[in-house]
């Protein structure tokens, strides 16, 4: 349940974060982890390819 403090800062208490703790880690937050993953790889790919091939594509005889 939502419990509320009256401290200076207004912040309160809550329950979610040990709900959370307890559930199961499933196939789905697996499947998750990998795509982030994968997402994180690939753009870290187009990244140095980009940083790479921007010199080349600022000569003018790239162009042609």
């Amino acid at each position: 349940m939502l419990q509320q403090s009256r401290s200076a800062d207004s912040s309160f208490l809550t329950d979610i974060p040990a709900r959370l703790d307890r559930l199961p880690f499933s196939a789905m937050h697996l499947l998750i982890v990998v795509a982030l993953g994968i997402t994180w790889i690939l753009d870290g790919l187009e990244v140095t390819i980009v940083g790479s091939l921007a010199a080349v594509l600022k000569l003018p005889e790239a162009w042609l």
